[in-house]
């Protein structure tokens, strides 16, 4: 969840949180020539703001990038040890079990190695 905080609109009441992955679309409104803009959530709720339709879409799509980095998966170093010890485990495994499929001992290699990239 990414929150965003914005000012009402017209100043009334307390700055607005909205969780900018609930947000569906916005447009511009007008309420007696009090410019705003009308956020509508996939709840069905709508929150209306103050500032310009531009520059509030220009916040929303930088909360929702930022939510988007913040989740992408980052290279992670495997300390040479962990790959080492699981190598021995794995090792140890097909000399005790033989029967065991080769293809089974290289799914739990690779399920070995994920878990410690995770």
């Amino acid at each position: 969840m990414s929150c965003l905080t914005l000012p009402t609109y017209r100043g009334y009441g307390r700055d607005v949180t909205i969780d900018v992955t609930r947000v569906t679309h916005w447009e511009r409104v007008d309420y007696n020539g009090n410019a705003g803009v009308e956020i509508h959530l996939d709840t069905g709720k709508t929150v209306t703001v103050e500032g310009a339709m531009h520059e509030v879409g220009r916040r929303i799509a930088a909360a929702k990038d930022a939510l988007v980095r913040s989740q992408e998966k980052r290279p992670v170093e495997i300390p040479a040890g962990t790959v080492i010890a699981a190598r021995a485990l794995l090792s140890q495994l097909g000399q005790q079990r033989p029967e065991l499929d080769t293809d089974l001992v290289m799914v739990l290699a690779a399920s070995v190695v994920e878990l410690a990239t995770d």
